[in-house]
């Protein structure tokens, strides 16, 4: 059993933070979560990559063991094959390209900066945050001014939880290479440090400068930044941003139509959300999406359709070794499920995913377990280090009031319901806290 870490970090910059945002009259405040409409689409011409298939690939590597070894073929080959994965979700995939920038690393134990990537990449995707960043400073030891590796490290600083180191790293890159990925990773970084104000000049920045490059890295972008206006309260940008990313390239198509489900969710089109959450499953086959699909058709008011998907979800997840987020979306499944064993299940996997990752999803997530277990003061103690994180998002304040109502704080708990509201204005209404936590908003009325 994990004792329960100390809170260590005030939560004061974040209520300041919000407390300004909320001063601002509404029109202002959209004013400050906006990006021009003449950067939403990509302004050079794209020729999508060719769509490349497991069986393609199958082909280039059945011809790649006929010939003498060649580090440089590997390399390619893995670089494929991790282009293909990250279009469809593959496990599989991931792990053939790691197979093969092994290979390479076997011809070539050195000086194959490209194999250490690959495999740095591959430990990204597989939530592996500790061992990628390991790869990435190995590979910055010999090459300081390696930029991928600094990007790598970046990302999986945030995906551990420790925003405050991938900051000096973002700081770096913007003081060297102020290109526009650099923008977007330190926007990126601010967001998940609760400095949203900050964030959101240098995801326009990241605009503002974008050049002739790399369509899928557009793309990403462009998901990336949907994800904050949506949550800003801007979907008609956040769908705009989503569009586009899927017109120029072929990579994200089941992220962008997750993102999509989002947007349809958080304006109460349920049957729509369903409807986006269900071509990204038919791309990846992702379990994650059946449990989407689970929450958006619950909230439709089809409940034994939810169910169903969720135990089909809870089937293909159980068992998992946590690898690609797997421990988390099983964690979020059993929490749905909402039985007695479920949370006892729940709270086992979640105290694991602790070990390894301590960021305000890790918090929240045993915040509300402790929750429907029963435990108030337990679920207290974990929505404060979720809050102390200073990461702001609708989820977050929701379960936020739910706690502090069940602790007999409506004040509090109406308080974060508003909060909901200056986060997202428009989209977050009262309108949807009946669907969403019906008991607490009639509990909580002034």
């Amino acid at each position: 059993m994990i004792a329960m870490p100390k809170i260590r970090r005030s939560v004061t910059l974040f209520l300041l933070n919000m407390m300004t945002v909320a001063c601002l009259p509404e029109a202002a405040r959209k004013d400050v979560f906006e990006l021009d409409r003449k950067f939403i689409n990509y302004q050079f011409s794209v020729v999508k990559k060719p769509t490349i298939s497991k069986q393609d690939l199958t082909v280039l590597l059945q011809e790649l063991e006929k010939k003498p070894a060649s580090v440089q073929a590997l390399n390619e080959l893995a670089g494929s094959y991790l282009r293909l994965a990250k279009s469809n979700g593959s496990f599989e995939i991931y792990n053939l390209a790691e197979g093969l920038a092994n290979q390479s690393l076997k011809l070539r134990a050195s000086s194959n900066n490209e194999a250490q990537m690959h495999l740095a990449r591959v430990a990204n995707a597989k939530h592996q945050f500790q061992r990628a960043i390991d790869i990435a400073e190995k590979i910055l030891e010999s090459n300081p001014n390696h930029f991928e590796s600094r990007q790598l490290l970046i990302t999986s600083y945030i995906g551990l939880g420790r925003p405050n180191i991938a900051l000096e790293h973002s700081q770096h890159l913007l003081s060297k290479i102020p290109v526009d990925s650099s923008q977007l990773l330190h926007a990126l970084t601010l967001e998940h440090l609760g400095r949203d104000e900050e964030a959101v000049y240098y995801f326009v920045r990241s605009f503002e400068l974008e050049d002739l490059g790399d369509p899928d890295s557009a793309a990403w972008k462009r998901m990336i930044a949907a994800r904050f206006f949506l949550k800003h309260g801007n979907p008609d940008l956040a769908t705009s941003l989503i569009k586009n990313g899927m017109e120029i390239s072929d990579t994200y198509q089941a992220m962008a139509y997750e993102a999509l489900g989002h947007v349809a969710y958080a304006e109460g089109h349920w049957i729509e959300a369903d409807q986006h959450y269900q071509a990204a499953f038919k791309i990846s086959k992702g379990a994650n999406f059946l449990n989407l699909r689970a929450k958006a058709l619950e909230m439709a008011g089809r409940v034994t359709d939810a169910v169903e998907l969720r135990n089909l979800a809870f089937a293909q997840m159980n068992n998992d070794t946590g690898e690609f987020g797997h421990r988390r979306d099983l964690i979020e499944v059993l929490i749905d499920r909402g039985e007695a064993t479920d949370f006892a299940a729940a709270n086992e996997y979640a105290e694991v995913e602790l070990k390894s990752r301590t960021d305000y999803k890790a918090y929240l997530q045993l915040a509300r377990i402790n929750l429907g277990q029963g435990n108030s003061a337990k679920a207290l103690s974990w929505l404060q280090m979720a809050l102390a994180s200073g990461f702001r998002h609708t989820e977050l304040y929701f379960v936020a009031a739910q706690v502090y109502q069940s602790t007999g704080d409506p004040a509090k708990a109406r308080h974060y319901l508003k909060l909901a509201e200056i986060l997202a204005p428009g989209i977050i209404q009262p309108a949807n806290f009946k669907k969403i936590v019906p008991q607490l908003l009639l509990s909580t009325r002034p």
